[in-house]
């Protein structure tokens, strides 16, 4: 793959990343860690802010997938 794209309800996390001031983010270590790593195996990497509003349909199937299911 040559072009990574990721979405996320977090501004504070897009505004880390594309601003490149990871101070911004709490979890700044671990935001440099996923970019030195996308880095060294994608060509391009972009982080596009989507509010959550706007992505109800992955917001439910995460709520499902953290529900322990019954048997």
């Amino acid at each position: 793959m040559h072009k990574m794209i990721v979405e996320t309800d977090s501004m504070l996390l897009k505004m880390a990343i594309g601003g490149g001031n990871l101070s911004l983010a709490q979890t700044g270590g671990l935001v440099h860690e996923i970019m030195a790593t996308a880095s060294a195996c994608f060509s391009s990497f972009d982080v596009s802010y989507y509010p959550r509003s706007c992505n109800s349909v992955a917001h439910e199937l995460a709520v499902k997938g953290c529900t322990p299911s019954v048997l």
